[in-house]
């Protein structure tokens, strides 16, 4: 998470399932505070993109809400260029 989010959400109590381990040993989980789904505010408030290859569970209202944060212009949409975390990932490793 980033610190905007660790000050949005310190103090309270979080739950959530792990569904697996990514690749880079990061953990693919829900995770919810107050009832309200974490992933689901990030992509909302622009501080996180929904990856197409994995996005599996309610895809539609995730893309609506990032659709409207790109339209909007919040968080990473702010950029006029913003670069996908897995496009900056590959192109700092030199793959293609």
């Amino acid at each position: 998470m980033r610190s905007s989010d660790i000050r949005c959400w310190s103090g309270l109590t979080t739950s959530g399932g792990c569904h697996y381990q990514f690749v880079y040993g990061r953990t693919v989980a829900d995770v919810k505070c107050r009832g309200e789904d974490v992933g689901r505010h990030q992509v909302a408030g622009g501080r996180a993109w929904v990856y197409k290859r994995y996005a599996t569970r309610d895809d539609g209202a995730l893309f609506k809400m990032q659709y409207g944060a790109r339209w909007q212009r919040l968080g990473l949409w702010a950029d006029a260029e913003p670069v996908a975390p897995w496009e900056w990932r590959r192109e700092r490793s030199g793959g293609s």
